[in-house]
């Protein structure tokens, strides 16, 4: 049944994309920021426009995790969290407040309507060269600083983190409680996954993950959560790590793979 249900989900995600990205032409997407108070945005820690403006549109790839943080002109309110962008070809709208940035509403690029007031940019992954700085007195610099004004600092992990603070040891028996509550995997993973879905965001450990992973049954089920957990995960360098809960070598070499994919849209 569990095996059934994992198919029929995967197929129908790939089918979603499928008719998402069916009419794309573009290769990068709009994304969109609009609010009524002036911002500046930075994306995984690098600023991207000296001017603040209230209208701006970043061309980005889809398939990727992009950390955004937003300052505001004359306001000392910062906000930052991670989006993850679906596809390219299409257009995504946030409405960015004082309070947070929510996205409103996705649209095929090609319905996108022009706007004189729009700045628009386009995202390189490099930072940003102020205009009458000389260039042979740059310096790229290569040390890793996370992409969050505070963090948590785990001891002895001087790895690319995702997220800023895991959750406390009382939500994690939460987490735990949900699955001990069920008496199948297969009513497990719904379960947790509702849980999940309906909390803000989570930021966790892996070695929380390797509390949870033990309290599935079967290999396949196990894999499936921690697929569906993965970008959630604060230590993505420690992945190797949950081998010892895992039967299978293969099931780990999965998550180093996908892993790998979303390190490299936040390096």
């Amino acid at each position: 049944m569990l095996k059934v249900r994992s198919i029929l989900f995967k197929a129908s995600s790939f089918t979603l994309l499928y008719l998402l990205s069916f009419n794309s032409i573009a290769q990068s997407t709009n994304t969109i920021f609009k609010g009524k108070t002036p911002f500046k945005v930075s994306i995984n820690n690098t600023l991207q426009h000296q001017k603040y403006t209230n209208n701006l549109n970043i061309s980005l790839y889809g398939e990727q995790y992009y950390n955004i943080k937003i300052e505001f002109e004359n306001d000392t309110t910062i906000l930052q969290k991670n989006i993850y962008i679906i596809d390219n070809g299409l257009a995504y709208f946030f409405e960015v407040t004082l309070k947070d940035f929510k996205l409103k509403k996705i649209t095929p690029n090609q319905l996108l309507e022009k706007e004189e007031n729009l700045l628009a940019i386009t995202y390189t992954g490099k930072k940003l060269i102020v205009e009458n700085m000389l260039a042979d007195t740059l310096q790229e610099d290569t040390t890793y600083t996370p992409p969050f004004d505070s963090y948590y600092e785990l001891e002895d992990y001087n790895g690319i983190i995702t997220c800023p603070w895991p959750i406390k040891p009382e939500e994690l028996a939460e987490l735990k409680g949900i699955l001990n509550s069920q008496p199948i995997d297969d009513s497990k993973f719904e379960k947790i996954k509702e849980r999940v879905l309906d909390s803000d965001s989570l930021c966790i450990m892996v070695s929380q993950v390797a509390e949870l992973i033990p309290l599935f049954q079967y290999e396949d089920t196990k894999l499936i959560f921690a697929k569906f957990i993965l970008p959630s995960i604060f230590d993505m360098d420690n992945i190797g790590k949950l081998e010892t809960v895992f039967e299978f070598e293969n099931s780990v070499d999965e998550l180093k793979e996908i892993a790998k994919k979303i390190k490299s849209s936040i390096e």
